[in-house]
């Protein structure tokens, strides 16, 4: 299909990257439409009961979201910092789960990083406006909805000096870290913990580089290439 297409619209340069490096595609024929985003923060918030201050993860937990390295990391920030809990906001089945909780366990963190399961657009919304900051360190994405959801909200966030992340944070917008090393994770999230200052410029960043990514903003790029076709 790729190969047949006159035209493919990558929703980031690593997206890109990888279909040329991937399936032998010409670089000529595909343009980077970056996605837009929900802007999840407009919907009410909905109080959800977790202990403030805390640190957001939002997605998946699957090997590619990093939720381990996430959780090593929180575990050595909490040795400075044990006031904070981590709030882990995704479907946590399947053995990657399960091993992610078992850790937990091991580490008898299990009252620091909580599980909240099933919530509403409400009580996500909640969670992001409350949040230290959105902890998203993947180690493959092809855009990364949460960073941008995240920055709308003017939530700090930590993400990927790698793949589609890193294009998202650029500019000074989101502090980003090698996802490999927990111990960065845990620098990144003392970081934030540690200076109000710092929060409240990475809020500001933030949210003047999700105004980029509107569905407003990114729109005419999908229009330019269907009118080309």
């Amino acid at each position: 299909s790729l190969r047949r297409a006159d035209a493919i619209i990558a929703m980031s340069e690593a997206t890109k990257r990888d279909i040329v490096n991937f399936f032998n595609v010409e670089e000529e024929k595909i343009t980077v439409g970056y996605w837009g985003f929900k802007p999840v923060c407009s919907v009410p918030a909905e109080p959800v009961a977790v202990q403030k201050p805390f640190f957001l993860f939002v997605g998946v937990v699957k090997e590619r979201k990093n939720v381990l390295n996430i959780v090593k990391g929180f575990c050595e920030f909490t040795k400075k910092y044990p006031e904070h809990t981590l709030v882990i906001a995704g479907n946590a089945r399947g053995a990657y789960g399960d091993g992610v909780r078992a850790y937990i366990t091991k580490e008898k963190m299990g009252d620091r990083i909580l599980f909240p399961g099933y919530l509403t657009e409400g009580q996500i919304s909640y969670l992001y406006q409350n949040a230290q900051a959105l902890v998203f360190p993947g180690l493959v994405e092809g855009f990364g909805f949460p960073v941008m959801e995240a920055m709308d909200c003017g939530t700090p966030v930590i993400t990927s000096n790698i793949s589609s992340l890193a294009e998202l944070g650029a500019g000074g917008s989101a502090i980003l870290v090698d996802p490999y090393d927990p111990s960065e994770i845990a620098r990144a999230m003392g970081e934030i913990a540690g200076s109000e200052e710092r929060r409240r410029e990475l809020a500001e960043a933030g949210k003047k580089r999700s105004i980029l990514f509107s569905w407003e903003n990114r729109i005419g790029t999908f229009l330019d290439v269907i009118a080309k076709g």
